[in-house]
């Protein structure tokens, strides 16, 4: 990992089986992961259910995103800025 980005772990928002998960689990991930695009400090937010910047899905989530879906949870990379 690069100094540019953070990773964030939702403990319990771990989706069941195979794929991007329960339909509720993708929502909440999404909702959180469009709400911390939104902070001055990140740029970019890479999720299960796809990435979002200022607010807003960017990238509909695909089959490399199942990356993020991890024992714990459910892992977001945060991009910052450059130069903060």
């Amino acid at each position: 990992m690069d100094d540019a980005k953070a990773n964030v772990v939702l403990a319990g928002h771990r989706p069941q089986g195979l794929g991007a998960g329960s339909a509720q689990t993708t929502a909440k991930v999404a909702d959180y992961a469009a709400q911390l695009s939104t902070l001055n400090v990140v740029t970019r937010v890479d999720s299960l259910a796809g990435s979002f910047a200022g607010g807003a899905k960017i990238v509909d989530p695909g089959p490399l995103n199942e990356r993020f879906a991890v024992r714990e949870g459910t892992r977001l990379v945060c991009q910052r800025p450059d130069r903060l």
